[in-house]
């Protein structure tokens, strides 16, 4: 994945919730998480706000698992698909 998409994912989950579909690596599962990283969506669900800047130099994207209700986290390399979904 180019720089430029993380960075298109990176400022999407700032600004609202993502679907990302990826492959783990530990398991070659294929799993599908809606996340987000933004600050509104977190806030009004009582999660404290943990990510502070995040580079697409990185392969390692962080957000908060909706499905899950933890933070989690998936390499940018592994991404199969991401749509927004608001």
């Amino acid at each position: 994945m180019h720089n430029s998409e993380k960075k298109m994912i990176i400022t999407a989950l700032k600004s609202g919730s993502l679907e990302v579909t990826f492959k783990k690596v530990s398991t070659d599962e294929i799993r599908v998480m809606e996340c987000t990283t933004s600050e509104s969506i977190l806030a009004g669900q009582g999660i404290e706000f943990k990510v502070k800047d995040q580079s697409s130099e990185n392969d390692q994207i962080v957000a908060y698992a909706l499905d899950k209700k933890a933070w989690r986290s998936f390499l940018a390399s592994t991404v199969i698909s991401w749509k927004v979904l608001s």
